[in-house]
């Protein structure tokens, strides 16, 4: 299963693509969340700011989805 990490400032996730996202609560001790980050390559583009990557579902702050 997949970590779900939460993430400021809409992004504009493209599939195939990296993108860059400031994390809140990413679980890896070798993100800081506090500064932004390049994430693995985008698969799945979803509603409300969601997207998921090779690696993690990201979900954009306060968003209900």
């Amino acid at each position: 299963m997949k970590p779900i990490v939460h993430y400021r400032n809409k992004v504009n996730a493209v599939v195939g693509l990296y993108t860059v996202v400031d994390p809140i609560d990413h679980p890896s001790p070798r993100v800081s969340n506090t500064c932004p980050v390049c994430t693995s390559r985008v698969v799945r583009v979803g509603e409300n700011g969601e997207f998921e990557t090779e690696n993690t579902i990201y979900r954009l702050a306060g968003s209900t989805t």
